[in-house]
């Protein structure tokens, strides 16, 4: 029999285990559905990427998205539901390379049905995403073309 290994974890580390556990996940599995970079809802959201935007990664209704998109003339507007735990970025980008993308607006989350509106937009089309942060990690949400 071997000896046990001691792990000792960091506050940030033991958090995101304890969430990954308390969503069915395993925090040491690093190929199958249940692991960061797995799926296991199937909603097409990596689990790292569900936990980032503070959505449940065992639930297929509960993703990162963008619920509307109004344009009227100049200003566009994107609609999401937000997390109370997450700063949301609205980003827009006159191409989809990655740093052509500028942060527009930010608002703290809520847990309730928030906008972010580019009032620069100039009647030119542009990609629009939302980017959601902590102070360790981001998810990035792509709309095309508004």
């Amino acid at each position: 029999m071997s000896d046990p290994v001691l792990l000792q974890l960091s506050p940030s580390t033991r958090k995101s285990h304890w969430r990954e556990e308390r969503n069915g996940l395993n925090p040491f599995s690093s190929l199958d559905n249940d692991g960061p970079n797995g799926d296991l809802d199937i909603d097409g959201i990596l689990n790292i990427d569900e936990w980032i935007a503070d959505t449940r990664p065992n639930d297929a209704s509960s993703f990162p998205r963008i619920d509307d998109v109004e344009k009227n003339q100049d200003p566009v507007t994107l609609f999401f539901e937000s997390s109370p735990t997450r700063i949301h970025h609205g980003q827009s980008g006159d191409d989809l390379n990655p740093s052509s993308f500028n942060t527009f607006e930010a608002v703290p989350g809520n847990g309730r049905t928030l906008s972010v509106t580019d009032t620069n937009n100039a009647g030119t089309n542009r990609f629009y995403r939302l980017e959601y942060k902590e102070p360790w990690n981001y998810f990035r949400l792509l709309i095309v073309d508004c």
